[in-house]
C-alpha cells in the first residue's frame, strides 16, 4: 500500500531569524512523502528569499504562495486551499518539529480510522528559562485548561494532523488571530474525534516581540471567539479566564519590578486574580517542567534543529 501524503503548511510572515531552522526540522523528517505549503503573509523581511533558497538547494516538493498581508488565519486556509495530501498538518515558521513527528502521526491516524485530528505534546524553549514539557490525553481537561487561561493550550497551529478531508468543512476563522486555533480545535473535536500522543513532538520558541502576546488583541480574540461559542459554559469559562489572565498580568507588572503604588491599587480594585486560578496556573508550570526532564532526549532531538 502506498504511504499517505502529508501536506505541511507554514504560514509565513517576517520570519527570517526562524524558517530556516523550521525547514531544517521539517527535512529531518524519517517520513519522507510530504509536500510542504509556504504561503508568505506579505513579508517585509528576508523570509521569503530563504525560503527559496532553501528549496533551491533542496529537491523537496513544495508550493509557494505569495500574497498581501492578511494574517495568519487567511495564510493557513489558503495553504488547506493547495494541499494535495491525505493529511494536513500545521507548522508555524519559528517552530521545529521532532525528527519522527510525521511518522508517528502518520501511523497513528492510519491505525485510528474513527479519528479525524491527532494532537501531541510539545516543548516550550525559552532562552532565559528551562524547557518546559507540554502532553495531553484527555480531551475535556485540554478543553477546559485552554478555555480558562490555565496552563497551555493544545498549539494545534504547530502539533497537529488533521485528515484532509475534515477541513474541507472546517477552516480557521478568518476573524480571529490568536483564539483561532482553539476555535477550529471546538469545531473539529465536538463529535469526540480527536486523538492524543503523549510524545513531545513540537518545539515552541518564546521570544520578545511574538505577534500574539500583546494582551490588546489577545483579549479582542477572545472576546469574538466568547461571542461565536454556542455552549454558555464554555463562554462564560472563556471571558472568566481572561479576566484572571489580565489580572495575574497586572500583578506581574506590579511587582517586576516592585510597584507599591500598583500593587495597593490592585488592592483597592480587587483586581487580583483568584487565589485557585494561580493555584492551578502554577501547579501546571511545574507538571511541564518535570515532564520535561522526563522527555529530555526528545528535547534533545529538537533543539538540533538550532543553528548557532
Amino acid at each position: 500500500m502506498a504511504e499517505s501524503l502529508v501536506s505541511v503548511v507554514i504560514p509565513l510572515f517576517n520570519k527570517d531569524k526562524y524558517i530556516a531552522n523550521t525547514l531544517i526540522s521539517l527535512a529531518k523528517q524519517s517520513y519522507k512523502n510530504w509536500e510542504c505549503i509556504i504561503v508568505d503573509d506579505g513579508s517585509m523581511d528576508n523570509s521569503l528569499s530563504l525560503v527559496r533558497e532553501f528549496f533551491s538547494s533542496f529537491n523537496y516538493k513544495h508550493k509557494i504562495i505569495v500574497g498581501e498581508n492578511r494574517g495568519q488565519s487567511c495564510a493557513r486556509n489558503l495553504g488547506i486551499d493547495a494541499c494535495s495530501g491525505d493529511y494536513v498538518a500545521f507548522l508555524d515558521g519559528d517552530d521545529l518539529w521532532h525528527p519522527s513527528k510525521i511518522q508517528i502521526q502518520v501511523d497513528f491516524l492510519n491505525s485510528n480510522r474513527d479519528l479525524d485530528i491527532v494532537l501531541g505534546g510539545y516543548v516550550v524553549l525559552e532562552n532565559s528559562r528551562p524547557p518546559r514539557a507540554v502532553s495531553h490525553n484527555d480531551y475535556l481537561k485540554l478543553k477546559r485548561g485552554w478555555l480558562s487561561f490555565n496552563g497551555f493550550g493544545g498549539a494545534l497551529e504547530s502539533v497537529a494532523m488533521v485528515r484532509r478531508i475534515v477541513l474541507f468543512e472546517h477552516k480557521f476563522d478568518e476573524r480571529l488571530s490568536t483564539s483561532a486555533g482553539l476555535d477550529l480545535f471546538l469545531r473539529i473535536s465536538q463529535a469526540g474525534r480527536v486523538g492524543f500522543l503523549p510524545n513531545i513532538l513540537m518545539g515552541y520558541l518564546k521570544y520578545p516581540g511574538q505577534w500574539h502576546r500583546g494582551f490588546s488583541t489577545l483579549a479582542t480574540d477572545t472576546r469574538s471567539l466568547g461571542n461565536k461559542l454556542t455552549d454558555t459554559k464554555d463562554a462564560r469559562l472563556l471571558l472568566q479566564g481572561l479576566t484572571q489572565y489580565r489580572n495575574m498580568i497586572e500583578m506581574k507588572m506590579a511587582l517586576k519590578p516592585f510597584s507599591l503604588s500598583k500593587l495597593t491599587m490592585l488592592l483597592f480594585s480587587r483586581q487580583l486574580p483568584n487565589p485557585k486560578f494561580l493555584y492551578f496556573f502554577a501547579l501546571r508550570q511545574l507538571k511541564s517542567l518535570i515532564l520535561a526532564k522526563f522527555y529530555r532526549l526528545e528535547i534533545s532531538e529538537i533543539r538540533k534543529c538550532l543553528r548557532p
